[in-house]
């Protein structure tokens, strides 16, 4: 016959098992919270005319295999431009630490004539890229 302290620390045992699942779950079909992404360069035209469209391309790393790119968030203040990456986890299970190379474009159109400054933002650093934006 079991002891009651014995029972107890079944108890506990089975109540800390289900906590732990329930932290280490996520319900199906929740949204993952997005992060910035690692940046490593920023590559697109130096100069270019006010009614042109410019692409850049962003390079950069995912923090490990278990992440997806999410998007790009891109805000304008007089003549800098913030570009922000944005990743998410696509699954919660362990993976390797390792980090992904990843690129993404970045579409700018309606540019101020003359010194444009882009600053794209990452997980730890920012890259700037300078535009030279001509009638």
């Amino acid at each position: 016959m079991e002891t009651k302290q014995t029972i107890w620390w079944k108890i506990a045992g089975l109540a800390t098992t289900l906590l732990l699942l329930a932290v280490g779950c996520r319900k199906a079909g929740a949204a993952m919270p997005t992060e910035l992404l690692y940046v490593d360069e920023v590559v697109g035209p130096q100069q270019v005319k006010t009614n042109e469209t410019v692409v850049l391309s962003i390079h950069g790393n995912y923090p490990d295999p278990s992440w997806v790119w999410d998007s790009n968030v891109i805000t304008q203040q007089q003549s800098t431009i913030t570009i922000e990456v944005f990743g998410k986890k696509k699954k919660v299970d362990a993976v390797a630490m390792v980090l992904v190379p990843f690129t993404t474009t970045a579409t700018l159109a309606t540019l101020p004539v003359g010194q444009v400054l882009v600053v794209v933002k990452g997980r730890q650093k920012s890259i700037q890229h300078e535009l030279t934006v001509t009638p």
